[in-house]
């Protein structure tokens, strides 16, 4: 083979995988998103989201407002429950003056702007999370009821919770892994409860954290373990309750009205047959290489 055609090929294997490899890694990473930055993520009544690294004392590493929820939605709009889904980034949204049904809004992860804003049926909110499919509301206020909704805005089903006592009192926290329902209270010994799907109560344990009631609570889906925000502290429990570790950034947990684990494993990498259709598209190029070198290569 003509050793100038050998190093053509070479170079255009080389070049295009180098387009796979930015292709993937464009993919896999977007370092200005703050559902990238850390390990948990907050979000408070001033209509902030923060990350925070779980090394040492959790490190604040990136604040992120939300803005552009229109002037009918603020000051009075309370952001209430947060839930990262894939790439995407949800937060509840609810009146201070009942000026306004509950809302369910999409911010940009990056800009924190409000990219979709969706009416609820929900009466009250009292925490939003996620099933990993779905988006999970809890209205709590008069009854125990979870709503479900699609990431672009659609009522999926609503299922009463059964309480684990009869006293009368709101959840702060909810979360699930898609066969369990896991909410927090706010309540004297700040209690977590389980329910399966159907609204039947599976178990409870009381955290008993010490300081300030719990004002968030997410799924881990890496070890199936439960983090809540209490006191200005992050409380990891196993589903049994066993207390596993507290991290203490002292971020003033009486504003945190939400909480969502952002780990390695939400973050996007492509399908399979994503990845097969960029390595057809890389070969073709690569043929097209080939071809056009040749007919230089033949004219000249």
């Amino acid at each position: 083979m003509n050793s100038s055609f050998t190093k053509c090929l070479k170079s255009s294997r080389f070049a295009a995988m180098g387009t796979l490899l930015m292709i993937i890694g464009s993919s896999t990473s977007d370092a200005g998103m703050i559902i990238h930055s850390g390990d948990l993520l907050t979000v408070s009544t001033d209509n902030k989201l923060r990350s925070y690294s779980l090394a040492g004392t959790g490190t604040l590493v990136q604040t992120l407002q939300i803005t552009g929820l229109g002037l009918e939605l603020t000051p009075t709009g309370t952001a209430q429950g947060v839930s990262v889904l894939n790439s995407q980034l949800f937060i509840g949204l609810v009146s201070t003056n009942a000026s306004f049904t509950p809302k369910i809004v999409e911010v940009d992860p990056e800009t924190g702007a409000a990219i979709n804003i969706f009416d609820t049926a929900t009466p009250q909110i009292t925490a939003l999370g996620d099933d990993g499919t779905n988006l999970l509301l809890l209205d709590s206020v008069n009854t125990w009821d979870v709503y479900t909704y699609t990431t672009g805005g659609n009522f999926v089903s609503e299922v009463a919770m059964t309480r684990h006592t009869l006293s009368n009192f709101q959840m702060e926290g909810i979360d699930g892994d898609g066969s369990s329902i896991f909410m927090s209270a706010n309540l004297g010994y700040q209690p977590i409860q389980i329910n399966d799907t159907a609204g039947n109560l599976l178990s409870f344990f009381n955290t008993n954290v010490p300081t300030d009631s719990i004002r968030g609570l997410a799924y881990d889906p890496n070890d199936a373990t439960l983090w809540v925000a209490s006191g200005g502290n992050f409380h990891q429990f196993s589903q049994a309750g066993v207390a596993l570790s507290t991290v203490t950034p002292g971020l003033g947990s009486s504003s945190v009205t939400g909480l969502e684990v952002i780990s390695p494993s939400q973050q996007v990498v492509p399908e399979p047959g994503t990845l097969a259709s960029l390595l057809s598209l890389v070969l073709f190029g690569t043929g097209a290489v080939f071809v056009r070198n040749r007919r230089a290569k033949q004219i000249s």
